[in-house]
């Protein structure tokens, strides 16, 4: 479950909803002076293969 301050969870299954294709489970939070809420997400085809994105980049995704 996400914190209060948090759109996802460790674990969250989310797909990026804007340009290429991601879609993954959510391995890591960051926040830095540009990007107040963002997330690390690990592919679901790549394993391993992980990419950082703004949570507005990012929409949750039902299992499938």
């Amino acid at each position: 479950m996400p914190s209060e301050t948090q759109k996802f969870a460790i674990g969250d299954r989310v797909t990026k909803t804007k340009g290429s294709s991601w879609t993954g489970r959510v391995v890591g939070v960051y926040s830095t002076g540009l990007t107040p809420e963002g997330y690390a997400v690990e592919s679901e085809t790549e394993k391993g293969s992980v990419q950082i994105y703004p949570a507005s980049a990012l929409a949750a995704s039902p299992s499938p």
